[in-house]
């Protein structure tokens, strides 16, 4: 879901809900809580030189991430992405496409090795073992590019193979990443943080409340329209 705020010399986008790729708009039943590659080009062009990047995602679509993280670098003003409870997956790959990032000390960040799901024969299925084999390595470079000094690429290499869940004290000491007082985390992660192994508890019990909440919301609608 993108929400977007002008101000004298900022625009704040809020990147929240699944990252999906664009292909996939107008599929999703009852409220809009996706966010789309389009979305966020659509908001730069129009947007000031300075932007924030607010981020409450469990992640999503990989290459729809990934552009998103590229429209980022591109924009010629500054960037910073807050990570607003969590950024996973496909949602830390935007993070880490802004100049700066911030986290408040409750939020999360978790990398992953990439994965797909695919028909085909063994053919098809070792091809794309090699490609996501070099996919990860671009993502070892994104990840490099805010590492502190001393860490290296087998180090970053290790924690995606690890899928690797981050505190932002934990986050900091990896990562060029500013630690910042706790804030409130809001339920609007998206449903791609339940496909994850190692996902903290406390992050599914807020997607499980999340979705209470949209079902009688939904049940309410429905008995006002009857």
């Amino acid at each position: 879901m993108i929400k977007v705020k002008n101000e004298a010399d900022k625009t704040t986008i809020f990147v929240s809900g699944d990252i999906v790729d664009d292909v996939w708009r107008g599929w999703s039943w009852g409220d809009e809580v996706e966010t789309y590659p389009q979305d966020i080009r659509d908001l730069l062009k129009g947007a000031k030189k300075n932007v924030e990047v607010i981020i409450s995602s469990g992640g999503g679509d990989l290459f729809a991430g990934m552009a998103i993280s590229n429209m980022l670098q591109r924009h010629e003003g500054h960037t910073k992405a807050i990570i607003d409870g969590l950024a996973a997956s496909a949602a830390s790959i935007i993070a880490f496409g802004c100049d700066e990032i911030e986290m408040p000390s409750n939020a999360y960040l978790m990398i992953h090795k990439p994965s797909i799901g695919i028909f085909g024969n063994s053919d098809d299925l070792l091809k794309w073992a090699d490609t996501l084999d070099e996919i990860q390595k671009g993502l070892v470079e994104t990840y490099m590019s805010k590492a502190v000094e001393g860490k290296t690429s087998e180090d970053i290499n290790d924690l995606i193979d690890k899928e690797t869940w981050l505190t932002a004290k934990s986050a900091s000491e990896i990562f060029n990443i500013q630690v910042t007082n706790p804030s409130t985390v809001k339920n609007d992660f998206g449903k791609s943080v339940l496909n994850y192994k190692h996902t903290p508890k406390e992050l599914i019990n807020k997607t499980d409340d999340a979705e209470e909440e949209r079902k009688l919301k939904e049940i309410e609608i429905a008995m006002a329209m009857n």
